[in-house]
């Protein structure tokens, strides 16, 4: 029996010599026995439990009373087990295993061919980990990645700077815990015409170039000098190239933007003519595969006045009003032109006027995006000054009679409480008092003011 024993003994010595400077932590197993001399081993009996590290590393012990074994060694926790039985016994001993070693896990998610949770071996570096997922359900140039640690984003990476021998990142360790997501980038979409097989809107990741848009095409768009694929981005033309050139590397990359017009068009052209608020009015010939939006582009662009929501399309047989404000009317901006149609785009008239206890006060002319509210206003004109009464705020609003109604605004409720209905949405043409105006009569200032933005003297 004691020769059974030594040799367990030795076992022990063995293994501690082994772990070196590993230190105990929480939810690890070790095996404890201690070794007592004849005498106490014939009253006490032997002793040998095996215990899981609990929460907060204290170990309660028979006759040693709380001996704390997290972040200790092994060689140091016999120590201070051994010194708290001196207490009690004749040249005791103990003697201390690392029996099971706590498993921690690391989790890749995502776009990885092979995803879920492994276990976390130490030292196992960031790309060591990434090779465990066995390459990606997409190309990496249009994943993001991001390192979590204890629940928040650490670390967001390039796949392909992680995958160098030379990255830094790379070699960095791995935690307990640690998840590795990898997405694919936001995606973005694109109206297309001209593209075979492709017309309308398409969804493509975020960072697709014009290069990879024609790449993708199916079927194959011919490499042709006198095919030209054009970008337009918010009634703007940004881009236009031959497909020769884009797929021989003669264009730099370019990336597409969230509500562009992409039109791949030959030569053929049909004629139409643009008017009003555009940079370069009159008649102009276009791609027979063009769209409204593409027309106003070849037109030189919109000017800053201009209303793109009411846009006039004349063609034989009537005339429509389009909305051509990004995002905004989808159906109308991609409209194909035709021969000898016209199009007008008329400045934009939502003017308003703001007098009063504001730092700029004036006519402005608010924008043709969205429908205005009486915070618009009020920031077009720099704001109310110190002295602004947001609790007195008038809009004056000509009504069908000739007459002028008078609406009165609690504005302060919507600074303090954000209650809408005290934010109203304007009309064109509308008067925004602020305040009281003591030193003229208000019909002379209201008159003098209407006149200034050219909807005339409607009071009486």
């Amino acid at each position: 029996m004691v020769r059974k024993f030594a040799g367990i003994l030795a076992l022990f010595t063995v293994a501690s010599g082994a772990l070196g400077a590993y230190s105990v932590r929480e939810g690890d197993t070790l095996s404890i026995r201690y070794v007592l001399g004849i005498e106490d081993l014939a009253v006490i009996g032997p002793v040998q439990m095996e215990l899981q590290v609990p929460p907060g590393g204290m170990l309660t012990l028979p006759y040693a009373g709380e001996v704390m074994a997290a972040s200790r060694t092994v060689s140091e926790l016999q120590a201070e087990i051994t010194r708290r039985l001196s207490n009690r016994f004749r040249s005791p001993e103990a003697f201390v295993v690392l029996s099971k070693v706590r498993q921690d896990f690391y989790s890749l998610i995502g776009e990885v061919t092979n995803g879920g949770q492994f276990p976390l071996e130490p030292g196992l570096t960031l790309r060591e980990a990434l090779a465990q997922g066995k390459g990606y359900s997409r190309r990496p140039e249009t994943l993001r990645a991001v390192l979590f640690r204890r629940g928040k984003p650490a670390q967001e990476f390039d796949l392909f700077t992680v995958s160098s021998s030379t990255s830094r990142l790379g070699e960095v360790a791995l935690e307990p815990g640690d998840v590795i997501s990898i997405q694919t980038r936001r995606q973005e979409r694109v109206w297309l015409s001209g593209f075979a097989g492709e017309v309308g809107a398409k969804t493509v990741e975020d960072g697709t170039t014009v290069q990879q848009l024609v790449a993708d095409s199916a079927p194959p768009v011919q490499r042709s000098e006198k095919t030209f694929v054009t970008v337009v981005r918010s009634g703007n033309p940004v881009f236009r190239a031959s497909v020769y050139d884009l797929t021989h590397g003669r264009v730099p990359p370019f990336p597409i933007s969230d509500g562009d017009f992409v039109s791949l068009a030959p030569e053929e052209s049909v004629r139409i003519w643009v008017f009003g608020a555009v940079a370069d009015p009159g008649q102009h010939d276009i791609p027979a595969s063009a769209t409204v939006a593409l027309a106003l582009a070849e037109s030189g662009g919109v000017k800053p006045e201009a209303s793109l929501r009411r846009v006039r399309l004349l063609r034989a047989g009537g005339s429509r009003e389009v909305n051509l404000v990004p995002g905004q009317s989808l159906d109308d901006a991609s409209i194909p032109v035709r021969d000898g149609d016209i199009l007008v785009v008329p400045e934009n008239a939502n003017r308003v006027a703001v007098f009063g206890e504001v730092v700029k006060p004036g006519v402005h002319t608010l924008r043709d995006e969205f429908d205005a509210r009486l915070s618009d206003a009020i920031a077009l004109a720099g704001g109310l000054t110190k002295r602004g009464p947001a609790n007195r705020v008038w809009i004056l609003r000509a009504a069908g009679d000739g007459k002028t109604e008078k609406i009165p605004v609690d504005f302060s409720r919507f600074l303090k409480n954000g209650e809408s209905e005290f934010n109203p949405l304007l009309q064109p043409a509308d008067v925004i008092m602020v305040g009281e105006t003591p030193r003229l009569e208000f019909s002379q200032v209201m008159s003098g003011v209407l006149g200034l933005i050219g909807i005339g003297n409607f009071l009486k």
